[in-house]
């Protein structure tokens, strides 16, 4: 099986929400669906999924496409899979659904089912049955997340066209585990780190992938991947060093890396 694939969408200085190509775009991968050596890894660590009370017509429609899709992708690896749970648990992405009321904007829109294993820095739980706009409320209003935007961005997920977008999130974290969740209500598990004795860091990228279903339903994949920052070359290792350090105030806060930068700096000698 092939190794995951290095992506690598650092910029300087760092962009919000970042990139956003089509799928099979320079860099941004040819497969809604990538499976690599670490798949066992993945595939044991997932989650339960939580849902709306109604959400059952959109895990069908949701299966049906991914079992298509992933069948196509990667053949004999959909035999016996039927349910959106068992499907999900056949690959390494998380998959959230999201669900336009009748009538409303697309960013009134909400996560009817979310089965995501490997969340970096929010909460699942919390995000269950909240709007577009309220679940990236936390996120600064910083390049293309500035308020004017976000109801532009949100339209992305049920396009007219059917556009399968792609888009890259990455941070710095003082550890490898997949499951970087946070609640800040403090009601569900939480997973901490310290950059304590860190003796490395670790560049961690997801590629998020949105795939309109119809003009009322999208499936929001979601694949995390860690990159040792000892395995990157000298010049992207630079690059990084150099957005975390131009990295403005608030979304160095939202990353929780504001009071790290020294440390990170050090680890990317």
């Amino acid at each position: 099986m092939s190794r995951a694939p290095i992506y690598f969408p650092v910029d300087v200085p760092p962009q919000m929400p970042g990139r956003q190509p089509r799928l099979g775009a320079d860099g941004a991968g040819t497969t809604y669906f990538e499976r690599d050596e670490e798949l066992d890894e993945y595939l044991a660590a997932k989650r339960e999924a939580v849902r709306v009370l109604d959400a059952a017509p959109d895990e069908e429609r949701a299966a049906a496409w991914l079992r298509d899709a992933l069948g196509r992708e990667h053949p004999g690896t959909v035999d016996g899979l039927g349910a959106l749970d068992d499907a999900v648990r056949a690959v390494q992405e998380d998959v959230v659904l999201m669900r336009r009321p009748s009538g409303a904007e697309a960013a009134a829109a909400i996560a009817s089912y979310l089965h995501v294993s490997f969340a970096t820095g929010w909460c699942p739980d919390c995000a269950c049955g909240r709007s577009f706009l309220d679940i990236h409320a936390p996120v600064p209003e910083r390049h293309a997340f500035v308020e004017a935007n976000r109801r532009r961005l949100a339209n992305n997920l049920f396009g007219d066209d059917r556009r399968t977008a792609v888009r890259f999130v990455w941070t710095v974290t003082p550890d490898a585990r997949l499951d970087r969740r946070r609640c800040p209500r403090g009601l569900h598990p939480t997973v901490t780190a310290s950059w304590d004795g860190a003796t490395t860091a670790w560049l961690r990228v997801e590629r998020q992938v949105i795939v309109p279903l119809s003009d009322v339903l999208s499936v929001f994949l979601i694949r995390v991947y860690r990159h040792d920052v000892r395995a990157l070359t000298a010049e992207r290792r630079d690059v990084l060093r150099r957005s975390v350090a131009a990295m403005d105030p608030a979304l160095a806060a939202y990353k929780g890396l504001a009071d790290h930068r020294a440390a990170i700096a050090a680890l990317l000698a």
